[in-house]
């Protein structure tokens, strides 16, 4: 489980107030409870890590870098292009970063998540539509597992996030 534990500090994406976990005071194996009681830390699971662009440093100048030049394909990558594709991405990272079953299900993580404010998810701080969220919600609720659910509001059918299907279909 990634999970860490900060005492004192909120955080945004998938912040709650969990009691910490003790031992009724006999300081066995789990080792260092006072028999203070339950005392409260915030349990945070593990965030996405910044974006570093560095690794593209060597792939040559300029905003797009080469990955590779195959039989006529070329497959470029722009760490600074920010759309509706990278937009979702960011949205499936901060769920995938928070997902640390059974204390943080795919259901709260989609409640946790900052909600986007705005048609253009792209130009915000990452963030997840809350029509992806109601999305997953109907989802699992008639029946479909909840990683199902995910993949399918997301990845199959992602009508939920702003210009995901038009950037898809796109010629």
């Amino acid at each position: 489980m990634r999970q860490l534990l900060v005492v004192g500090l909120v955080l945004s994406a998938c912040d709650v107030i969990a009691p910490r976990a003790t031992d009724g005071g006999a300081g066995g194996a789990g080792g260092g409870s006072s028999g203070a009681g339950g005392g409260f830390a915030i349990a945070l699971p593990q965030l996405p890590p910044p974006p570093n662009l560095a690794v593209f440093a060597g792939l040559g100048a300029g905003a797009s870098k080469l990955l590779a030049d195959v039989a006529n394909a070329r497959v470029e990558i722009d760490p600074t292009q920010s759309d509706a594709l990278t937009a979702l991405g960011e949205c499936a990272d901060l769920l995938s970063y928070c997902y640390a079953p059974p204390a943080f299900t795919l259901a709260r993580c989609f409640t946790a998540t900052r909600t986007c404010t705005t048609q253009t998810p792209w130009t915000e701080a990452a963030c997840c539509p809350a029509a992806c969220r109601d999305a997953f919600t109907r989802e699992t609720n008639a029946g479909l597992p909840p990683n199902a659910a995910l993949e399918k509001v997301l990845f199959r059918e992602p009508d939920c996030f702003p210009g995901v299907r038009a950037a898809l279909e796109a010629p």
